[in-house]
């Protein structure tokens, strides 16, 4: 998929758009929830309807189970616009979508910010690394992060350092168990098989498909992509 825009990645991340599907009587035109609206539809697996209002609140779904991952993701983004927003002079909104439309207005995407992102130690600690970053950077994190969460797309490692940020791995805990993962990755459509691009899973930077050779040159090899994760007892 070709690059955004500043103005269209908060677009998708905050209003509704218009999506084609296939039906009995032919293809017809839906709209879909803002892509943060469906995130937080999914914490409670409604994908998106909206029933909470936008708040804090679960509505109608609080008897539901809570889908962890999903809440992680909407607290992590959430808690980063909030601070981006605080660091132009903005404090009361109703929601996030309302916080980085109103953001978006008074920051320009080449403005640097200094966000936290969580991170996991060797020893299983999680801690908040800070990291710099722009604000188009920010708002491409957001909207592939839920995009992958959606529909993660087949990856493959790469074992050599992220040229971008020099990580050779990244930690998980797994089953109670610390993974020790590579970093750097070839991403691949997982229904044909078609290389997409490359990221790091420590850094977050993003290579597209046609940037892979930019980065074979930061390498100073093509990147092969391997299969091997690596298990620290």
């Amino acid at each position: 998929m070709a690059e955004l825009t500043f103005s269209e990645y908060v677009t998708r991340l905050t209003e509704m758009w218009p999506t084609m599907i296939e039906t009995a009587a032919g293809h017809e035109v839906t709209w879909e929830g803002s892509m943060i609206d469906r995130l937080r539809g999914a914490i409670r697996d409604d994908f998106g309807t909206g029933q909470d209002g936008g708040g804090g609140g679960f509505g109608a779904k609080s008897s539901m189970p809570i889908n962890e991952a999903a809440l992680d993701l909407m607290n992590l983004i959430s808690a980063q616009i909030e601070h981006v927003a605080s660091v132009v002079g903005l404090t009361v909104f109703t929601n996030a979508e309302h916080m980085l439309q109103e953001w978006a207005k008074l920051t320009n995407e080449t403005t640097e910010y200094v966000v936290g992102q969580p991170q996991t130690s060797w020893t299983g600690t999680v801690f908040m690394e800070l990291r710099e970053t722009t604000a188009l950077e920010l708002v491409r994190a957001w909207h592939d992060r839920i995009e992958r969460f959606f529909d993660p797309p087949k990856t493959q490692p790469v074992q050599l350092p992220c040229p971008q940020c020099g990580e050779r791995y990244v930690h998980q805990i797994v089953d109670g168990q610390v993974i020790r993962k590579d970093a750097l990755h070839i991403t691949k459509n997982r229904d044909t098989g078609a290389v997409l691009g490359a990221e790091c899973h420590r850094c977050e930077f993003h290579w597209e498909r046609s940037e892979l050779v930019l980065l074979a040159d930061q390498l100073g090899t093509f990147p092969v992509p391997q299969a091997e994760d690596h298990a620290r007892a």
